[in-house]
């Protein structure tokens, strides 16, 4: 099984899994050791920031999340496929970190916590699609997994960053970086999934059997070419014939 995954289906997956699934682990967790630092802050600009305005922030990240998992496939995934999709959703996660780390008010921290659940969303309901359809079914169960590999070091990530015993970003003075992290991790799947294959299954829906053929002979020994062709077929005609 190991034989059949190639440098392009690897460097796929990670590109995937730091730029998208990483990044709904590491919302989730960068809020549980932040509320001390972050209001205090606000207090010391002479802000107010109360109990209320940091619930409703935690949990606006609840909210995008249900947005994201509509965007994603039912907009964005309407007129282009899964990976240019995981890339315009890049764009609400530069958003939201601008929003929360940059915040003159408490509020702007709520707008930037539904953008960055957005962001969540839309992985959660793009990326083990995509996974799916770009890993050979000898390690497709094992592909599946690196998302949800990916939202637990996430959650660790976070984790370690913002507690404040740890001296790294988990302070008053530091906890504007703490957002930043994950724009590092968006710009390093902007720069190298671009150059990633396209989902097979979504390339012979809209483009035809050549572009899906292009596509998994980039990631699938050319042996298992047409059969892997003659699966997608039967996938296709049968999401048509139900739909």
């Amino acid at each position: 099984a190991v034989g059949t995954i190639n440098a392009t289906l690897l460097i796929t997956i990670a590109a995937v899994t730091l730029g998208s699934s990483l990044q709904f682990g590491y919302a989730t967790g960068v809020m549980n050791n932040s509320e001390a630092f972050i209001m205090q802050y606000f207090h010391d600009q002479g802000k107010e920031y109360t109990l209320m305005g940091w619930g409703t922030t935690v949990s606006s990240y609840g909210i995008g999340g249900l947005l994201g998992s509509v965007i994603g496939p039912k907009v964005i995934g309407r007129y282009c496929g899964r990976r240019a999709t995981l890339l315009w959703n890049n764009v609400f996660l530069f958003l939201s970190s601008v929003l929360i780390a940059l915040a003159p008010e408490w509020w702007y921290q709520a707008i930037g916590r539904i953008f960055v659940g957005i962001v969540a969303g839309v992985a959660t309901a793009v990326v083990p699609t995509y996974f799916s359809e770009i890993s050979p079914i000898a390690v497709r169960g094992a592909v599946g997994t690196m998302h949800q590999l990916g939202i637990t070091v996430g959650i660790l990530v976070s984790q370690a960053l913002s507690t404040p015993s740890l001296n790294l970003l988990g302070s008053v003075d530091m906890w504007k970086w703490l957002f930043f992290v994950p724009v590092v991790c968006g710009f390093l799947e902007l720069l190298i999934l671009p150059f990633c294959p396209e989902s097979p299954s979504y390339l012979y829906a809209t483009q035809g059997k050549e572009a899906a053929r292009q596509s998994l002979e980039r990631l699938l020994p050319r042996d298992s070419v047409d059969q892997y062709l003659e699966n997608i077929k039967a996938e296709v005609f049968a999401t048509r014939g139900s739909s």
